[in-house]
């Protein structure tokens, strides 16, 4: 980190002693006519040292001496007699040079682009934008970390939907095309501007904040049916919480210029919640690789421009077909350093047909990865009275489970399995005693039917069981797996989830 300062400052030395010799070239400090920018000086420390110098000389003759002719002698003065590399050494010192000054995000590429002109080199806007990027990751230096002693913030983690969305950093939403990314976000924000406690049954922190929709990926009139589907386009016409909507037809790009404009509306909208959709159409101008790191720079340079202003970005990107079941983050098209760059990832993805021949299921797994929190994993489902929520992933994933076993048990297992459950519904276990009275039993054998009975649905997962001691002796008791037979079929913004009856009751 010291060392890169070190050099941008020589190459500064250097540029500036350059000027100032064009005016007194016969000093000893001063640049010889055809003198090149060497490193080895630079480390010495040489062109400052140089430079000092001639400042106090200029101070102490005032104006300027007399310069020789040019006749055909290269001139002192400008970049003439710099190379290529040098003068991209001078570009990247420069563009550090913005970043330590605090230069405005918006006054930095048309500065560095003016001095590339007058260092007499063409460099095209990407590639002097790379230069900034450059210049603010050497900027960032190595982290220290935290030592004995040393205080850890053990605050809550702040949420705008609990367990999904993060405020005021990139949350990266990836799924397969047509699978509902957009139109879960739009449902979960007129849930929110409508003063709805929470979505899914997850709860919406604070008010809602004003939106900005840049949706290039789509026309006007798309955005208009979805909008009005969830009530957000009240007489046809856009009204809060949005404060603009760009659309394929009028659209908005991570551009330079684009990036300014949206920060624009962040300094004016504060906390500002930002809709981008999709990174690979906001992305597609800047002829940048999808499968190559630099497509995470257009995010970092937005992220960089909105931070003063607590914004909230929600990043849309379609998931790789072949791995789109996988984990959030490797669901990710494209480059790996997007999902990189993201605090908090959301991924949605379809539930897998079972059997060949099944109609295509309509629910969606949603999982989300970050660095903060528990995951979430939801099953979910897309309706026409709106979003709704099947509970815990794997709590129904469990009742599936359970029911591909009921369907292959034998009468008397089924039948078993229902008075178990009936009495466990009325807060009752169930004793072989009650089993035998119940279907019937009789004879000597009765007792030892029902107890195999009972043990033969354990063995297939319906059942748990335990032996107690009691006053009458050691009594041993059985009922159900999960609280409920089937999955609940999903309530608006509520989570129903199947019960544990072990912890209910206390059991480990």
């Amino acid at each position: 980190m010291k060392e890169q300062k070190g050099i941008s400052s020589e190459l500064q030395a250097f540029e500036d002693l350059d000027c100032l010799s064009y005016d007194f070239p016969n000093e000893e400090w001063s640049l010889k006519n055809g003198e090149l920018y060497s490193p080895d000086k630079a480390d010495e420390g040489n062109y400052s040292k140089r430079l000092k110098e001639g400042e106090h000389h200029k101070q102490l003759k005032g104006g300027r001496a007399a310069r020789p002719p040019r006749g055909e002698a290269e001139p002192l003065g400008g970049a003439t007699k710099l190379t290529d590399a040098q003068k991209i050494q001078l570009l990247r010192a420069m563009a550090s040079k913005l970043l330590e000054e605090k230069i405005p995000f918006a006054d930095r590429l048309p500065l560095l682009r003016a001095r590339a002109g007058d260092l007499g080199i063409t460099l095209r806007d990407h590639e002097l934008n790379r230069m900034i990027r450059d210049a603010r990751r050497a900027a960032a230096g190595a982290v220290d970390g935290l030592g004995p002693g040393d205080l850890i913030n053990l605050s809550p983690t702040p949420w705008h939907w609990e367990g999904v969305l993060m405020p005021e950093v990139l949350n990266l939403l990836v799924a397969l095309p047509k699978v509902g990314k957009t139109s879960l976000i739009l449902a979960m924000l007129a849930a929110w501007h409508r003063g709805v406690g929470s979505f899914l049954g997850l709860p919406l922190y604070g008010p809602c904040p004003p939106v900005l929709i840049i949706g290039t990926d789509q026309p006007d009139n798309d955005w208009a049916r979805m909008l009005q589907e969830v009530g957000l386009l009240p007489d046809k016409k856009v009204s809060a919480p949005i404060v603009r909507l760009f659309h394929r037809g009028s659209p908005l790009h991570l551009s330079p210029e684009g990036i300014e404009a949206i920060a624009a509306y962040a300094a004016s909208h504060p906390k500002l919640f930002v809709l981008l959709d999709s990174i690979a159409a906001l992305t597609s101008p800047l002829g940048l690789d999808e499968n190559s790191a630099e497509i995470v720079e257009p995010i970092n340079d937005l992220m960089e421009a909105l931070e003063p202003h607590g914004a909230t970005v929600v990043a849309i990107h379609h998931a790789s077909k072949g791995r789109s079941g996988e984990s959030a983050t490797l669901a990710s098209r494209g480059s790996t350093a997007l999902p990189a760059a993201a605090s908090q990832i959301i991924s949605l993805g379809r539930v897998a047909t079972g059997r060949p021949g099944e109609p295509q299921d309509r629910r969606l797994v949603l999982k989300t990865e970050g660095r903060a929190g528990m995951p979430q994993h939801l099953l979910i489902e897309r309706t026409e009275e709106g979003w709704i929520s099947h509970g815990s992933a794997d709590a129904v994933a469990l009742v599936q489970r359970m029911q591909e076993v009921e369907e292959k048990l034998n009468e008397r297992q089924a039948e078993t399995l229902e008075l178990v459950r009936e009495r466990w519904s009325k807060g009752e276990r169930t004793q072989t005693k009650a089993l035998v009275e119940a279907l019937g039993l009789k004879g000597e054998g009765a007792d030892r039917i029902a107890r195999r009975t009972l043990d033969s649905l354990v063995r297939k997962g319906c059942l748990l069981s335990a032996t107690e001691a009691t006053l009458q002796g050691r009594i041993k008791q059985w009922w159900p797996v999960e609280g409920d037979r089937t999955p609940s079929r999903g309530v608006l913004s509520e989570v129903s989830e199947v019960s544990d009856p072990l912890q209910d009751q206390g059991w480990h």
